[in-house]
Parts: structure tokens; C-alpha cells; sequence
């Protein structure tokens, strides 16, 4: 489907000792707890150009699509957020059987009729003041370890309040990305929380992990030592 509608091959298999997890591995473990309704944290640590943002654009799409659940995608920093909406962009406008659905669009929010309901995504800045009064059963965070600036780490906090249940009373589900910048960083705090027993899930893969393997015939070969 990924392949087929949204013109995107996702990375699937793990090259480093460092990887626990793929991108394809990722969009399925968040989309098989949205659609069997099980409550899932997870945070998806990886390399720069690793596919992050892309996996989580398509993770908000099929939410809507296959459960039409609503979503809010969090951009730790302003371009983060434009970077989401170009993907969904692309997905809905380049698409002849989604363009159609869209009923609503502007700078923050993105409505599509599916079956007979409108569901919608909201593309935030994670500030104090986007984040307030907001509520969806899929929330995520964009680009943890991007920023520390006073602002943001308050929006973040302050975000904990938005996940709940579905419409169809199915638990909320949060997904958080991130490269590791620094050790200052909420991702490192988020990764400490979960080695001393949080809730959420980490799963990581490098960016040779989201790389394509280069042709014989452009790279040559050569033998082991």
C-alpha cells in the first residue's frame, strides 16, 4: 500500500550490530496497535536522512485512513512541522483517490472525508500556547532532540495532556522521533525514563540502516580479507 499509493519503498531490513527495528518495522508496530486498539508509547531513535519524519507522516495518513483517527503531529521546531505537511501534502494532492476526500486545508490542519466522517490532522509547532486544549488519539513528536529552548521544553511538558481515546473508545497511541544530538536533549531524558522503566518503548536504526545498497557495477567489488 506504501508503495503502491504513496510512491515511498521504506527501508525493511537491519544492517548494523546497532539497529533493533526498521522503518517499515516501525510504521507497522504503531499502525497494528492503532487498528487492533492497544495502547502503545514508542520513541524511534535514528540517523539523520534515516527516514524518521517520512514513516511518521505515513503512521498520521493511515491513522485517518484505516481508523479515522484523529492526530495531531507535534514539529519540535517550525521546520520540522513544514517538512510533515510537504509529505502530506504530496500524498493527497499527487493522489487521484485521495484528493478528492479533502474537505478542509490550511496552514495547521489538514480534513479528509473518509467514509462518512470528516477526521482531521493538526500540524503544531510544540509551544505552550499550540498545544493547549487539544486532544487526539494519536499524538507525535517530531524531532525530539532538536531543540532545548525554554519555549518548547514547556510545550512539551504541557503536551502530556493531549493523547486520549478514540471516538471508538480504542486507547491513545504516541509516537515520538529523534536523532541523538546531545545529552542534555529531552530525547536523552525520554531514553533514561525508559531504561529505568517508562512506559515507552525505544527502538532504533542508523542511517546506513535507511541506505540503498549501491550496484556492483557502480561500487565494484572486491574479495574479504
Amino acid at each position: 500500500m506504501i508503495r503502491k499509493f504513496l510512491g515511498f519503498t521504506l527501508p525493511d531490513c537491519r544492517v548494523t550490530k546497532y539497529a533493533d527495528s526498521t522503518p517499515l518495522d516501525f510504521v507497522w508496530e504503531v499502525y497494528d496497535a492503532i487498528i487492533q486498539g492497544k495502547p502503545l508509547s514508542i520513541m524511534a531513535l535514528a540517523g539523520r536522512d534515516a527516514s524518521k519524519t517520512v514513516s511518521l507522516s505515513i503512521i498520521d495518513l493511515l491513522s485517518i485512513l484505516h481508523d479515522q483517527r484523529h492526530a495531531i503531529h507535534l514539529g519540535m521546531t517550525k521546520k520540522q512541522a513544514t517538512r510533515a505537511r510537504a509529505y502530506l501534502e504530496k500524498y493527497v494532492h499527487k493522489n487521484p483517490y485521495l484528493r478528492p476526500s479533502l474537505v478542509k486545508e490550511n496552514s495547521t490542519e489538514m480534513v479528509l472525508k473518509v467514509g462518512d466522517k470528516e477526521v482531521g490532522l493538526e500540524l503544531l509547532p510544540c509551544t505552550p500556547t499550540a498545544v493547549q486544549g487539544g486532544h487526539a488519539a494519536l499524538v507525535s513528536w517530531d524531532e525530539l532532540a532538536s531543540t532545548i529552548a525554554p519555549n518548547i521544553v514547556k510545550g512539551y511538558r504541557d503536551s502530556s495532556g493531549i493523547p486520549g481515546a478514540s471516538e471508538k473508545g480504542k486507547p491513545a497511541v504516541t509516537v515520538k522521533i529523534t536523532s541523538r544530538q546531545a545529552s542534555y536533549s529531552l530525547a536523552e531524558e525520554e531514553v533514561k525514563k525508559a531504561e529505568q522503566g517508562s512506559q515507552v518503548k525505544v527502538v532504533k536504526w542508523t542511517t546506513i540502516d535507511a541506505m540503498e545498497r549501491c550496484e556492483d557495477s557502480r561500487s565494484g567489488t572486491a574479495s574479504a580479507p
